[in-house]
């Protein structure tokens, strides 16, 4: 049978403090997938610094090229706030590169969801936290700032886990919920609408059928009643009588070929006569009385 399992590209971005820790997501991942990848048909991958091939190019470039494949950016950050990703670039470390591209990308295209993660950090520290230290708070701060990412905080790898845990189940849940909301939507087949049905119309003259315009009128008369509610509205005999007086005067070869008999003929002929009166005749001598 073949396997027919999504692939769920998650960028893992950090400076190099937290090298446990990325070890720690890397397990979360792999047991999530060993639980429920075949059950949900969802494949999670964690893409990193760590898994882009060495090849010719500017690192953090070649790193950008596996971030941008991805669909769920998680950030973690503790006391480092990295190196500059090059000797002349607007960006001051690899995981600032990484996420404003991320957010840009994420205003653009819609994607990828954004997650950020901090590690709290020993109070002692803050008392005289150095220059990167200083960054990564002032970079906490923007994000409170600008109040369009909702972080969250961990204690220790234990810790970590859960949250990864957490961020990676709830973004496949909510992509597969998406995704059977469209399917239903697609499945569900639109009436198709009849048209209204058009009035009966002679298209021809007397001359090129066999039964006048009155009988032809007679016609669709009586198949509108019979239609109808036929306590509200009875048949008479007479009319069923002019009906297979009309029904009559059309003959086809193969079809019916005996005539009615002379008593069929008499309890259709004399009910019709008497009622001769209530249908005026046209007097053009082309259009015959039925």
């Amino acid at each position: 049978m073949a396997d027919t399992r999504k692939i769920i590209k998650v960028f893992l971005a950090s400076p190099g403090d937290l090298s446990n820790e990325r070890l720690a997501a890397k397990t979360v991942v792999d047991e999530f997938n060993k639980l429920w990848a075949n059950t949900l048909g969802y494949h999670v991958e964690l893409v990193g610094w760590e898994d882009t091939v060495s090849r010719y190019g500017r690192p953090q470039e070649l790193i950008n090229q596996d971030l941008d494949l991805c669909e769920l950016f998680i950030g973690m950050m503790w006391k480092k706030w990295g190196t500059p990703p090059s000797l002349d670039g607007q960006y001051t470390s690899g995981f600032e590169e990484e996420f404003e591209r991320s957010i840009r990308k994420r205003r653009e295209e819609g994607r990828p969801e954004i997650s950020l993660l901090f590690k709290q950090v020993d109070p002692d520290l803050l008392n005289d936290p150095g220059d990167e230290l200083k960054k990564v708070r002032a970079f906490r701060e923007r994000i409170i700032a600008q109040k369009t990412i909702l972080f969250e905080t961990f204690t220790d790898v234990r810790d970590l886990e859960g949250k990864i845990r957490s961020c990676v189940t709830n973004y496949v849940q909510r992509l597969r919920d998406e995704e059977a909301k469209k399917a239903s939507g697609a499945s569900q087949v639109q009436p198709e609408v009849q048209p209204e049905p058009k009035p009966i119309e002679s298209t021809k003259t007397s001359g090129e059928t066999p039964l006048s315009k009155r009988g032809a009128q007679f016609l669709r008369d009586f198949i509108a009643k019979t239609e109808r509610d036929p306590k509200q509205e009875p048949i008479e005999p007479v009319e069923v009588a002019r009906f297979r007086l009309l029904a009559n005067i059309i003959q086809k070869s193969g079809n019916d070929t005996d005539p009615l008999g002379v008593h069929d003929a008499n309890l259709l002929f004399f009910p019709a006569v008497a009622a001769r009166t209530k249908w005026k005749r046209d007097d053009r001598a082309s259009e015959s009385w039925p």
